[in-house]
């Protein structure tokens, strides 16, 4: 994990109307939890926000965004964030089908500051509902097909996490 000011490769357009369209939202209510969260995106910064609860073995809440292109051979990911002092998780798939493998980094969010991170494949951690998969592929970033953010942070008050960019280096 480093930090960084800037020098990206590539971008995914926060502009975009299809990435304005993108986003799904996925909370523990597919497991019969309760937690709630939504996306808002203003002025190209993606607000992700909600509520976790414990109810019902729920507890997290994660935003999914499919990539509408195939992103060029990189071996590194950056996003610059500013959180509300939570951790967060954020995951790379390679599939989208059932069964499919996060890959997955952890990442604290401090408030009222604008953070950046570039973070290599390395970093990320192949899992599949939490567990680690230790016999998975290694990641190949021109391979992924969907970015997530998750928080399962075992906290209750209100969370938000905003982003400004997330790159590809």
């Amino acid at each position: 994990m480093t930090n960084i000011n800037n020098g990206l490769a590539e971008d995914i357009d926060f502009n975009s109307k299809k990435f304005i369209n993108s986003w799904q939202v996925v909370n523990d209510s597919v497991m019969g939890g309760i937690s709630t969260s939504k996306i808002a995106i203003e002025n190209n910064i993606v607000s992700f926000s909600g509520q976790l609860s414990f109810e019902n073995n729920g507890g997290f809440a994660s935003a999914r965004y499919v990539l509408n292109k195939p992103i060029i051979a990189k071996d590194k990911v950056s996003i610059t964030f500013k959180g509300d002092n939570r951790h967060y998780q954020l995951r790379l798939r390679t599939n989208t089908g059932p069964g499919a493998i996060a890959y997955k980094v952890d990442f604290y969010a401090t408030a009222n500051n604008w953070n950046s991170l570039i973070f290599k494949k390395s970093d990320f951690i192949p899992t599949y509902r939490g567990a680690t998969v230790d016999d998975a592929p290694q990641l190949n970033l021109a391979d992924v097909k969907q970015i997530s953010i998750l928080i399962a942070d075992k906290q209750l008050p209100a969370f938000q996490l905003d982003i400004s960019q997330i790159g590809f280096l």
